[in-house]
């Protein structure tokens, strides 16, 4: 148990970034001008951020029920 939970958020995170870059890239496929600009800002920054905000949480929180 104490290997999985960090596999399991290395995994979540590895299919998270890599569900972004597909994204981006299909849409670059599609649409390669000026309209990938503001879907690149979301998937860099905004998606960026969520990403770090969710992982802190669940660090925290599995660092707690591991202290308890």
């Amino acid at each position: 148990e104490i290997a999985i939970r960090p596999l399991s958020l290395c995994m979540r995170l590895f299919g998270n970034i890599l569900g972004g870059f597909v994204g981006m890239e299909l849409i670059k496929l599609v649409v390669p001008v000026l309209v990938p600009i503001p879907f690149s800002l979301y998937f860099d920054v905004f998606d960026g951020m969520i990403q770090a905000v969710v992982f802190v949480f669940l660090t925290t929180l599995f660092l707690s029920e591991s202290l308890e």
